[in-house]
């Protein structure tokens, strides 16, 4: 079974986001776009990560570009590369039921917001400047057993 979610922007409350079919959960997903975030260099990071979402061109979910753009699913660093297509799936984080991930560097608050849970879905925030990978997956670990 597949554990699924989303991934992407936003900048002035507009979203740029895409789905991910597989290994969507935090240490799957979540450790991936975590690392990749903290491979940029701090006094780079807001930059580029802004940059990268103004680089983005959001097109409609069709079956011939899911088709072509289906190894890009939750995959940051080729965003970051310079990868600009990115199927427009921001809706999928209101499916509580089959959204079970969603990770959203929103560049509004210069945070990473982490979407989670189906009976008591919440959203924790963390400083893009200061993702500590192995506190955040425990905290979200928690709280997903307290919300069980």
């Amino acid at each position: 079974m597949s554990t699924r979610g989303l991934m992407g922007f936003k900048k002035r409350e507009i979203p740029k986001a895409q789905y991910n079919h597989y290994d969507s959960y935090i240490s799957g997903l979540g450790k991936s776009i975590i690392e990749t975030i903290n491979n940029i260099p701090k006094e780079e990071r807001l930059q580029k990560l802004n940059d990268t979402y103004d680089n983005i061109v959001l097109e409609k979910e069709n079956e011939e570009n899911y088709k072509d753009l289906h190894e890009y699913q939750g995959n940051l660093q080729a965003y970051l590369d310079g990868f600009n297509i990115m199927i427009d799936n921001y809706s999928f984080i209101n499916d509580n039921l089959f959204c079970e991930y969603a990770y959203i560097i929103n560049l509004d608050k210069n945070t990473l917001d982490i979407t989670f849970g189906w009976k008591n879905r919440q959203t924790k925030s963390y400083d893009l400047l200061d993702l500590d990978y192995e506190k955040i997956e425990e905290e979200i670990n928690k709280l997903e057993k307290e919300g069980e």
